[in-house]
């Protein structure tokens, strides 16, 4: 199949509509011969901030030597910005690659029915294991329980915060969003948490005690000390540089570094040095993105209320270059 051929073939199931379930896909991943048992994974959930945490950790595990893999949603421009190897999108031939033996698997008699994003994140998996990463963050889609990127067992679970958003999906109450967040958690796996609201983090540390996950949480365990500093347990990183703007990519960034920390311990050699070259490195489109030109232009992907907040407190503060 070509890359065009192969994009008008995923696209053309966006008429499933959003599925959340996670049976499909699970059962489907044996006729690609499990991709995702051959994979490490950074798992990243949360309502605002996990996409720039996400890119945070691939740049400094790329800073560090590590072949990476990023996936996030939706994208931009291209559907394989979605698909990241050491920070390039993926080239035209290995997605027509991905998705031709995706579309082979899953069209066969008797095949589970994919959506478009199942489509699209079991050839991520395909692309991951034919590039042979040496780990995969991964951002989840929609939620978390019953993402389909939770088919997965990571090295380490990451929550960076939990907002109001989609609440047609994922419940009316914080508290009921954080539960639905935080069933990416797995059985031992350690996690790491950025959620600041009482009732939502209550729920964080009852799930993970439930499934006996060590849990490290923002402002007690990791933090940031003003805008330079980063911490975690005896841990320091002092006057860091940051090249995503906002006051809060600080809290990002915190939560990248304690994630780092704990692919550390788990054998990932990420010294000191990789994590400042790649939190300084780290672009990430249309988050406070100034544009070129007369009249200059303000790119941001605020979409909530928390999101606009921080979009407000960015432009109270700031004038255009």
């Amino acid at each position: 199949m070509r890359y065009d051929a192969a994009l008008k073939y995923v696209y053309a199931l966006e008429r499933r509509g959003i599925k959340l379930e996670l049976d499909s896909l699970g059962r489907g991943l044996g006729r690609l011969g499990h991709p995702e048992r051959h994979l490490r994974f950074v798992h990243v959930a949360g309502t605002n901030g996990k996409g720039s945490v996400s890119a945070m950790v691939a740049s400094c595990l790329r800073a560090a030597g590590f072949r990476t893999g990023l996936f996030t949603s939706p994208h931009l421009h291209r559907w394989v910005e979605r698909i990241q190897i050491n920070g390039r999108p993926l080239s035209k031939t290995a997605a027509a690659a991905a998705i031709s033996e995706v579309a082979e698997a899953f069209d066969a008699p008797r095949a589970p029915v994919l959506s478009f994003f199942e489509t699209t994140f079991a050839a991520a998996l395909v692309a991951f294991r034919n590039a042979e990463t040496d780990i995969v963050v991964l951002e989840t889609g929609l939620g978390g329980r019953l993402d389909a990127t939770n088919v997965v067992v990571p090295e380490v679970s990451v929550i960076t915060g939990v907002a109001l958003d989609h609440q047609r999906y994922l419940g009316p109450t914080l508290a009921r969003i954080a539960l639905e967040k935080a069933g990416i958690l797995k059985r031992g796996v350690p996690a790491i948490s950025g959620v600041r609201d009482r009732s939502a983090r209550a729920v964080v540390r009852t799930e993970a005690k439930r499934r006996r996950c060590p849990l490290k949480e923002l402002d007690s365990d990791f933090g940031a000390d003003g805008i330079a500093d980063l911490w975690c347990g005896a841990h320091t990183l002092t006057d860091v540089e940051l090249g995503l703007p906002g006051e809060h990519q600080h809290s990002n960034a915190a939560l990248a570094y304690a994630t780092l920390l704990e692919l550390r311990a788990h054998g990932f050699d990420v010294p000191d040095r990789a994590i400042r070259h790649g939190l300084r490195a780290v672009r990430w489109p249309c988050r406070l993105e100034w544009l070129e030109g007369r009249p200059r232009v303000l790119l941001d992907a605020a979409h909530n209320p928390e999101g606009a907040r921080a979009l407000a407190k960015y432009l109270g503060e700031h004038r255009a270059p």
